[in-house]
């Protein structure tokens, strides 16, 4: 999940590899979290032993290491960098350690 629409369109377009977004569904969350890591704040990463830049490489491997600690611990979710983005920003959130009725769907539309 990203921050904004056009976040979200970029890391989409990365992962598609660059074609034109149509015929895709946008869909809008509003979640209510109180255990979220912000992982876009230096201070939090220097207290993780991680550098911010670390999390905007290709390979995933850290990210995916802090995620996974972070996870055990009851995290619900992760504010990260966006490596697509300048200033962008991605929600991870960690769906086991989520009420569901914490998640709501607020708009949802077709992009043709």
């Amino acid at each position: 999940m990203s921050t904004s629409l056009a976040t979200c369109q970029r890391e989409v377009m990365h992962h598609l590899g660059g074609f034109a977004l149509h015929n895709m569904v946008e869909v809008e969350f509003e979640v209510d979290l109180e255990r979220v890591a912000d992982l876009t704040d230096p201070k939090k990463c220097a207290d993780l032993d991680i550098e911010p830049d670390d999390l905007l490489e290709d390979t995933h491997a850290i990210p995916q290491s802090v995620a996974k600690r972070l996870r055990r611990k009851g995290i619900e979710a992760i504010l990260v960098p966006s490596a697509r983005e300048q200033g962008g920003k991605n929600m991870v959130l960690f769906l086991e350690n989520i009420d569901p009725q914490m998640i709501r769907k607020v708009r949802e539309s077709l992009r043709e």
